[in-house]
């Protein structure tokens, strides 16, 4: 729909270029010119009359003016006489009020003097009676301190009875938990030696099951390859006859032999999905026989499992009983001491209280002398703020006069001196008069002759509207009739473009099956890989550590024995701990340093071994963790733990992954080269080549927008269901070729675990202090040659398999502030000789101070030993963002794993200062017609600009800028071109204003005036301005 209206846009504009060759009916380029000279001339016959009427107005607002100016100069020399004769009378009057004040201010002066002397007795006798008062509140002091001190005493006697009681409570609480957790301890322990006596009928009983359950399945697996022997079969005549499709296009084939090769497609295509759907049918009766198995297999496993570790747990119930009857005894002994002391602090708590009673007596007599002396003083003390407020009273008096004697003495003056300006002012109002009637009489000359100017540019003004009006109807007539058929030729192209639908829903089979294939197995083997090593992990500990445990339990060897084995299993796990734990370390620092080295040259020839594994028929014998392997794995503290952590988390993370790149849209590409056939055309209007290429425009622009459309809706009904498939069959391939390994080396360090924990309870001291000995010196070795293995690991695995990291982000804009959009950019670099062919997605997880545009984007491909650029991602700064503030991005890149790794996540966080948001009102006040002179001289015009700041203060302020543009810009006169506004706050607005005046020549011209607003040497915003002066 976009191609087909810029098309059309495209032919309305060039219409003009065929005016010579198109017919006179649609010809209407002729028409429009003679349309658009009248309609100058109108413009200017009308700016003509307006001219001459603001004239006309100008002259009659100055009568109007001069004549309403006279009679107010009339008034205002009446108004000043009669404001003269009342001053003169009010000085005498004014001048006896000052005699009467004064006079009254001496006597208030002689009153404030004798209350004064008053308030100094006043306050002798205050002064006596509060140094009466400082013994009584010297004894008072040394009681309250005395009571203080006791009953601090009842505080700590109380904390001391608190503590007491709560330690003999808990011990309570401890002995009556230690009986219930010695009657667990038995119940769970004859529970687990009844579980012993069926653990051998529960295994015989699953592993008949499971033989049943693999005859199913191998059953159906025959039946399958049969179908997919088929499917193959019809997918190579499905690309036979897009071939032949393909071909016909391209060399212009008729169109009926074109849509019979689509008919034979379309069956074929509807063969092959057929074949398609019944092989996922019967792929989805195996993965559920499969699931089965694997279910069957968990149980039997875990009965297993259980089998050989009950005795040893049943051996540590025993033990944890033994240890927790000790525990009781001490409880026991606890409660006796706690009584006691509860005893002894209670006796001292009733002696403190007779005591404290006795102060608290004589503490209250000494304070009710100490009030009765208070009492007194504050009686003297309230007389004496009775006389303050008589002096204040007086004082303010006395005050209030002297400013009445100051103000009457000023408006003697002032009165004074207004009688000689008033008599000045009449004597110029009456010389103005006289000029003013003079300009009167001929301002009403010239409103005649502007009266007659109006009355014959009217007459000019009609006839040319008639002939304009005439000139637009021939126009508009023959520009319908050429839309009219630009747009049955556009229809005529659009018909054609059905085909686009099914070659786009072919192309979108072709996409989901490749996409799906290449994302599913790269997703899915390492789901497999990070599913192994959890599950692997998890079993291996368990299994392990119950067998070695068992095995220390069970040893009776004597001291030096012990000596021996601690020294030599502490070099053999001190090797496994290393390989497992270490090694996985080094791997990576030695990641780091390739990634931390300079890009070289790409190899000339790269030498790749690629594998083949055969996933049909592929069996899942390895089941998901049950919850009580979980349980029991989180009861165990081995060296593993770390690991599982780890192995769990990238289970997730895969997981999350997979979920992502799973959506359709996600994973769809649209397809960059359509299949365009032939269009016929030749049916426009006359054979005109406009409309020929309109109908070729929009024959394409509809078949594309069928094509992508189709191909979409194609990939999205069978990706997610093609990719599920893939992605099953690879992490199930993955999960059982890794499995075996990973379960084997945790079993070796939970065996080692386990036999660890055993022999230091059998042995205690001198088995642990000898192993943890060897330990030490072994490990040092162990992990050198952990370091030296991971080196030539990583070499390897270069050489066959890609490896990224992120080699740089950024945040990019040309400003960084408020309202602007910016990207985060960045590069990846593979230091692997094999091309990345999977996808590498970089996500935006938090962001401060600004939206997101994007939430992620997928980079599918990276050369070999080269940098990659990441997909920009787009972020929108708050529009209420100030300067100073920060904008903060916070994301994550998802790389392919390694051998340790299931996948890596490698995070980033970008942070920018902003610079100050300039966002802000514009307002402007001018007159879009102004006169070039007066009567009497030539105008000056004045446009004010108001600029105010929305987001915040603006300290430098803007620059406004006004110039003249175009051809007319030397007829306008300028007094400024540049002003500046001076900081401004938030909220507030400041005006500049400019003065302009124009020539004779302007008369009649259209004057383009430009008004920039400027910050920091860049613009922010320009207005055109068109003035019509007259």
């Amino acid at each position: 729909m976009k191609s087909k209206t810029i098309l059309v846009l495209a032919c309305l504009v060039s219409a003009p270029v065929f005016a010579q060759s198109l017919p006179d009916e649609i010809n209407f380029g002729p028409y429009e010119t003679r349309y658009r000279t009248l309609e100058k001339e109108v413009a200017a016959a009308q700016a003509q009359l307006n001219s001459s009427r603001t004239s006309l107005q100008e002259a009659q607002r100055f009568i109007s003016e001069m004549t309403q100016h006279l009679s107010d100069l009339h008034d205002q020399i009446q108004a000043a006489e009669e404001e003269i004769a009342a001053l003169e009378i009010e000085i005498p009057q004014l001048e006896r009020r000052i005699s009467t004040l004064q006079n009254e201010r001496s006597r208030a002066e002689n009153e404030i003097r004798n209350l004064q002397y008053q308030q100094s007795q006043l306050e002798s006798r205050y002064n006596q009676a509060i140094r009466e008062m400082r013994p009584l509140e010297d004894a008072i002091a040394r009681k309250e301190q005395r009571y203080r001190e006791l009953h601090s005493e009842r505080t700590q006697l109380q904390r001391q009875e608190s503590e007491a009681e709560s330690r003999l409570r808990r011990a309570n609480s401890e002995a009556q938990q230690i009986d219930r957790a010695v009657n667990e301890e038995y119940q769970k322990k004859k529970q687990m030696e009844q579980e012993l006596a069926g653990a051998q009928t529960r295994i015989s009983s699953l592993e008949s099951e499971i033989a049943r359950s693999e005859s199913t399945v191998n059953s159906l697996n025959a039946s399958l390859g049969s179908e997919r022997g088929k499917l193959a079969s019809l997918e190579s005549r499905v690309q036979e006859y897009q071939a032949q499709v393909n071909s016909l296009r391209a060399a212009g084939a008729p169109a009926a032999e074109i849509q019979d090769a689509e008919r034979r497609l379309g069956a074929a295509t509807n063969a092959r999905n057929n074949t398609a759907n019944d092989i996922r049918r019967m792929e989805g009766e195996i993965n559920r026989a499969q699931a089965q198995v694997r279910t069957q297999r968990s149980q039997l496993d875990e009965a297993r499992r259980n089998q050989a570790a009950l005795p040893g747990r049943i051996a540590q119930a025993q033990g944890r009983i033994d240890k927790l009857s000790v525990e009781r005894r001490q409880v026991k002994d606890e409660m006796d001491r706690s009584e006691r002391q509860l005893a002894q602090v209670r006796t001292a708590q009733a002696m403190n209280a007779n005591i404290m009673a006795s102060v608290q007596q004589e503490l209250a007599n000494h304070q009710a002398d100490l009030q009765r002396q208070r009492q007194y003083a504050d009686s003297i003390a309230r007389d004496a703020q009775n006389v303050r407020s008589q002096i204040e009273s007086l004082s303010n008096h006395s005050r209030n006069l002297s400013s009445q004697i100051a103000q009457a003495s000023e408006r003697v003056r002032s009165n004074q001196a207004t009688i000689p300006r008033l008599q000045a002012g009449i004597r110029a109002d009456e010389k103005e008069i006289a000029e003013g009637e003079a300009d009167l009489a001929r301002a009403r000359t010239d409103e005649r002759t502007f009266t007659q100017a109006v009355a014959k540019d009217e007459i000019k003004l009609a006839d040319l509207t008639r002939s304009r009006d005439s000139a637009q109807n021939e126009m508009s007539t023959r520009r319908d009739l050429y839309q009219r058929y630009l747009t049955e030729a556009e229809a005529l192209g659009a018909g054609q473009a059905e085909t686009g639908t099914t070659l786009g829903r072919a192309e979108g089979s072709r996409l989901s099956s490749a996409l799906a294939k290449q994302n599913g197995m790269a997703v899915g083997q390492e789901m497999g890989r990070a599913e192994a090593r959890y599950w692997g992990s998890v079993r291996g500990e368990i299994q392990g550590y119950d067998l070695g445990y068992s095995e220390g339990l069970a040893s009776i060897e004597d001291r030096t024995r012990a000596i021996e084995e601690a020294s030599l299993k502490a070099a053999q796990d001190a090797e496994l701990f290393a390989q497992r734990n270490f090694k996985p370390v080094f791997f990576e620092e030695f990641v780091q340093a390739e990634f931390k080295k300079p890009m070289m040259a790409a190899l000339k020839s790269l030498q790749m071994i690629r594998g083949s594994v055969a996933l049909e028929g592929a069996r899942e014998s390895v089941g998901p963790l049950s919850p009580s392997e979980l349980a029991r794995s989180e009861e165990l503290k081995t060296p593993l733990d770390a690991s599982i952590v780890t192995a769990a988390k990238d289970v997730k993370a895969v997981e999350a992954r997979a979920l992502r790149i799973s959506e359709p849209e996600v994973a769809f590409q649209v397809p960059t080269k359509i299949p365009f056939g032939t269009v016929a055309c030749a049916q426009v209007y006359k054979g005109l080549a406009v409309f020929k290429a309109a109908c070729e425009g929009s024959y394409k622009g509809t078949f594309a927008n069928n094509y992508v459309t189709a191909a979409r809706e194609e990939f999205g009904q069978s990706y997610q269901r093609q990719f599920q498939s893939e992605f099953d069959a690879a992490d199930v391939s993955q999960r059982e070729a890794s499995f075996p390994q990973e379960l084997s080396e945790a079993s070796k360090i939970g065996r080692a675990e386990g036999t660890r924990i055993g022999k230091i309870e059998i042995y205690q001291r001198t088995y642990e202090s000898t192993y943890k000995s060897s330990y030490e010196v072994e490990i040092v070795k162990a992990k050198e040659k952990s370091k030296g293995d991971a080196s030539r690991e990583l070499q390897e695995y270069l050489r066959v398999k890609p490896l990224l990291t992120v080699d740089s982000t950024a945040l990019a804009a040309e400003n960084f502030r408020g309202g602007e959009e910016i990207s985060i950019v960045g590069k990846v670099k593979n230091v692997a000789a094999v091309p990345l062919n999977g996808p590498v997605m970089v996500r935006v997880t938090e962001v401060v101070n600004a939206q997101k545009i994007d939430g992620e984007v997928t980079l599918n491909s990276a050369p070999a030993l080269s940098l990659a650029d990441l997909p920009a991602l787009k972020l929108k700064v708050n529009d209420s963002a100030r300067a100073g503030e920060k904008v903060i991005v916070r994301g994550v890149v998802e790389l392919p794993g390694d051998l340790y790794r299931a996948i890596r996540q490698e995070k980033f966080e970008l942070v920018q200062t902003l610079s100050a948001n300039p966002a802000h009102d514009l307002g402007m006040n001018y007159n879009k017609t102004p006169d070039i002179k007066g009567v009497f001289r030539r105008n000056i015009h004045f446009m004010s600009v108001k600029v105010s700041p929305k987001i915040e203060e603006i300290k430098d302020g803007y620059e406004v800028v006004l110039k003249a543009v175009g051809e007319n810009a030397t007829l306008v006169d300028q007094n400024e071109t540049s002003l500046k506004t001076g900081g401004i706050l938030q909220g507030a607005a400041k005006e500049v204003r400019f003065s302009y005046s124009f020539k004779d020549a302007a008369k009649g011209k259209t004057i383009n005036l430009e008004l920039s607003v400027i910050y920091s040497g860049k613009v922010l915003k320009k207005e055109a301005i068109v003035l019509l002066p007259h």
